[in-house]
């Protein structure tokens, strides 16, 4: 059995991804609420330093050792939810980003 620091979690969505973001940012959440839209501004994660500490967290939760560095090349995330799908989409090595996270409804067809 591979050591739990090799597994990887197989039904990893959005939604967890987010519901670990709100945890660590330290996000005061009512079941009702969207944690999605909330701007990354106001909670300090407007830079890349914040980003990249939080994707090593997010990483270590729910990567592998293999998972490999986020890139932040292309337009920040404005939203804990942007922020949430380009860690799914990083963690699940999916280079093409989905469509923006909407508080659990279903997906769009891509273009």
């Amino acid at each position: 059995m591979p050591a739990e620091t090799h597994q990887f979690i197989e039904d990893l969505d959005v939604d967890k991804v987010l519901e670990l973001l709100v945890i660590l940012v330290g996000v005061d959440a009512e079941p009702t609420d969207d944690p999605g839209g909330i701007d990354l501004g106001p909670l300090g994660l407007d830079d890349d330093g914040a980003v990249l500490h939080l994707w090593d967290a997010v990483a270590e939760e729910y990567g592998e050792r293999s998972v490999g560095e986020l890139d932040l090349d292309d337009e920040p995330p404005a939203t804990l939810g942007e922020l949430a799908e380009l860690f799914h989409l990083a963690l699940r090595g999916d280079p093409e980003p989905g469509p923006p996270h909407d508080g659990g409804a279903e997906p769009r067809q891509q273009r």
